[in-house]
Order: C-alpha cells, then structure tokens, then sequence
C-alpha cells in the first residue's frame, strides 16, 4: 500500500471536501434552476392560452372563421409561439396557425424536462356558462430555454473547477506552511541515524519556532 506524505494527505482531503460541497452546490443551483424555468413557462403557456382563448371565444360561439385565422396569425406574431390550434366542442379544426412537427395526439406538457420535441404544449377551454364550447392549443419553443439552462450549467461547472484548481493551489501551499517543522524532524531524525551508523556523536541543535510538535 502506497504510504502518502502528510502534504499529499493534506491536499487530498481539503480537495475532496472541496469537491463534495461543490458538487452538492451545482446539483442544488441547477435543480432549482430547472423548477424556476419550469414555473415560469407554465404560467406563461397557461396564461397565454387563457387569454386566447378568452379572444377567440366569440368568434368560435358565432362560427366566425375569418376572425379565428386573424386571431391565430397575430398569435403567432408572439416570440417562440410555434403553432395554435382552434378546435370545437367536438374536437373539429376551426382555425389553425403554424405546424405542430409532432403528429401524435395533443398531450399538454406539464414538465420541460420531459418535452421531448422542443414544443411546450398548453391549452384551455372556451367556456360558456358551464359549457365548453372549444379549446384551443398552443406550442411555445423552449429552445431558448434550454440554451439559456445549459449556458448557466456550463458557467457552473467552469467556475467549480476553476475553484478547485485553486483550492489545490492554496492546499499545497497551506500543506507545505503546515508540515514544514515535521520535514525539519524527519531530516534531523535521519541525520542522527547516518550519525549513529558512522558512530559520529557530534550533534547541534535545529531550533522549532512552532508549538505543533
């Protein structure tokens, strides 16, 4: 078994202390990193399809087309809206703008990090009374999101190990402060053995400034 110097213990343990807080930090930032972006684009999606449609619900109770096509064209005028979808109380296309790249059934996401397609689906009711009437359904792109999620993962990591490099740094300095008197012991220590050896008995004295011994 490899015997390691004090120094080289020292360095160790403070980088693997170092190394464990670290890594707790970056799995606490970015988790809650993800939860924030994850509310905030819910209440955005929510938001943004309640209101539409709120705007659209006239329109679908008077079967007035031409209006739901100007609705849905000034949505998409939105950033990051990718599609809008105007359907009945029997689930009939009215009015449509964009193209979903996905063609399986509508699923609202609930989740960005299971959106597996770069689309965020939302949609809400067009209620009347108590009656639905319609529903509309929106896709909003999360591919500035996940720029901006991996851009701040990225910056994380870079300054975690720019830290550790300096905490190796400090570590070998602070190793080298602390065992300075014990290099001194061991270098006397084996001089007084060469000594004895050649039956030299002649000795001086190596002052220790330190109380550490």
């Amino acid at each position: 078994m490899m015997k390691l110097s004090i120094r080289l213990k020292t360095m160790l343990g403070t980088a693997a202390i170092e190394a464990a807080l670290l890594s707790t930090l970056i799995l606490v930032a970015i988790n809650f990193m993800a939860d924030s972006a994850n509310e905030a684009l819910n209440k955005r999606a929510s938001t943004t399809a309640s209101l539409f449609a709120s705007a659209t619900k006239d329109a679908v109770l008077s079967f007035d087309l031409a209006s739901l096509d100007t609705f849905s064209a000034e949505l998409m005028t939105n950033p990051d809206i990718v599609y809008v979808h105007v359907l009945d109380g029997s689930g009939e296309l009215l009015s449509s703008a964009g193209e979903r790249q996905n063609k399986v059934p509508f699923e609202r996401d609930q989740d960005v990090s299971r959106v597996n397609d770069g689309v965020f689906d939302a949609t809400a009711n067009i209620v009347e009374g108590e009656q639905i009437f319609g529903v509309v359904q929106i896709g909003i792109d999360i591919g500035t999101i996940n720029m901006a999620r991996n851009k701040v993962k990225r910056w994380t990591i870079s300054i975690a190990l720019f830290e550790m490099l300096l905490v190796g740094v400090f570590s070998y300095i602070l190793g080298i402060y602390l065992t300075k008197n014990l290099y001194k012991l061991k270098q006397s220590a084996n001089d007084i053995t060469q000594n004895i050896k050649q039956n030299k008995y002649d000795y001086s004295i190596t002052p220790i400034l330190s109380k550490d011994e």
